[in-house]
């Protein structure tokens, strides 16, 4: 039986699990701002991605098992849960862009790597390399994010983000490294910014109320969680477990397609319509007012307009 410490330090580490992680997008994407869930989700998945490749490239071991007080697999360095925490906790921080946002996130990553350390399964390289390697894909994200894309043309940056997790896999594929959580990784990403950005195609607007934000995230919990504890837990092998994960990402990032029009604010459907009836009349080459005619009086102005 755990004592005391033991357990305050389980708690403490749910903070770099992937079930947290997976909360964290889901309530960011569907409850506060797309864009900025799907950004958050690209810096994640790539660290994920990483840490798993590096795991595999150095296969460094973790402390002796006896130690250990949580059950753990895999390689040692780096620690997962320390560049993880850096990641989102850093990103998060950033853009809040406050004093008190960056002490909680130093606090939250310095106690999720003292975590690891404590329940014996990483030692002090590993989270430190952890962290490390962590602030290395915020330095280089924010870097592209801010100067690299800007600059694009908007089609050509789409393409260069959506390119992100297909490569990864491919490097996977390649180099045998990272084993199935690269591939869940970039799996979920590439799920996630598809349907992101058929939502931006669609012009499907973001949530209004509170109480449609809230049934944004309950939705999309109980996709991601249900698929995500079902299907992407029991599939092995790359190709399964990239696809598996890649319907989840898509089927939680489109949830905002049926909320909005279960939430339309009233007189909207009236305004669509009217808007489809407009464009109708715009490639006919008739003007609004000419809407209100008799069918008759309709096709003599359009035999007059060819």
């Amino acid at each position: 039986m755990p004592d005391i410490a033991d357990l305050i330090w389980i708690l403490i580490t749910q903070l770099g699990e992937d079930r947290f992680y997976l909360v964290v997008l889901v309530v960011v994407y569907l409850g506060v701002e797309r864009k900025l869930g799907a950004n958050i989700a690209t810096f994640a998945m790539t660290s994920v991605w990483s840490n798993s490749v590096i795991k595999d490239l150095l296969m460094i071991p973790r402390p002796p098992p006896q130690y250990w007080k949580v059950q753990a697999e895999g390689y040692g360095f780096p620690s997962g849960h320390a560049q993880g925490s850096t990641v989102l906790m850093g990103y998060l921080a950033k853009k809040a862009g406050t004093r008190v946002a960056y002490a909680i996130a130093i606090s939250l990553i310095f106690l999720v790597s003292c975590s690891r350390i404590a329940l014996g399964v990483h030692s002090v390289f590993d989270v430190v390399g952890g962290v490390i390697i962590g602030l290395a894909i915020l330095a280089i994200g924010w870097l592209v994010e801010s100067r690299l894309t800007p600059s694009m043309p908007r089609d050509q940056a789409k393409f260069l983000w959506l390119s992100l997790p297909i490569a990864c896999s491919v490097v996977s594929t390649l180099t045998g490294l990272g084993g199935d959580d690269s591939f869940k990784a970039t799996g979920a990403l590439f799920g996630l910014l598809a349907g992101y950005m058929i939502l931006e195609v669609k012009r499907t607007r973001e949530p209004g109320s509170i109480l449609e934000r809230a049934a944004n995230v309950v939705a999309g919990l109980v996709v991601a969680v249900s698929l995500y504890y079902t299907v992407g837990k029991t599939v092995t092998g790359a190709l399964p477990v990239f696809l598996a994960l890649a319907a989840t990402g898509f089927l939680a990032s489109i949830v905002p397609i049926a909320t909005a029009r279960a939430f339309r604010p009233t007189g909207e459907e009236s305004a669509h319509r009217t808007g489809d009836s407009t464009r109708f009349l715009r490639a006919a080459g008739l003007t609004p007012q000419e809407r209100f005619l008799q069918p008759g009086q309709v096709s003599s102005v359009i035999s007059l307009t060819d």
